[in-house]
């Protein structure tokens, strides 16, 4: 089985990404998820409006995404809370688009021989 990771997408001729803000650093980042019911929670919770849904990808398919179509993405989010972020929360967790990226390559290639 091939690792999955679940994004919160809308589709309107090309594919957008839902970002949160960071307040605290007056910037946006990708909320990104390992279980599709924390993704539908998120999702119910932060209302996001219309047209948003949860999207499943492969590890390489979301890295693939965010080197080639949304490179615009500086930070990622993993698994955040549906509820108000506390920033010091959100801060703790936060990653760079490139150590995101590398993490979700080296999940794909699963355990490699010693």
């Amino acid at each position: 089985m091939r690792p999955a990771q679940y994004v919160i997408v809308q589709e309107n001729g090309s594919l957008e990404l839902l970002r949160i803000s960071l307040k605290a650093r007056d910037e946006e980042a990708l909320p990104v998820f390992s279980l599709e019911e924390q993704a539908q929670e998120f999702l119910r919770v932060s209302d996001p409006g219309s047209g948003w849904r949860v999207k499943e990808f492969h590890n390489g398919e979301l890295a693939s995404l965010l080197l080639r179509l949304h490179t615009d993405v500086a930070w990622v989010l993993p698994n955040p809370l549906p509820k108000p972020l506390v920033v010091e929360d959100a801060l703790l967790n936060l990653m760079d688009r490139g150590s995101f990226v590398n993490l979700l390559l080296a999940m794909g290639r699963g355990p490699q021989p010693g």
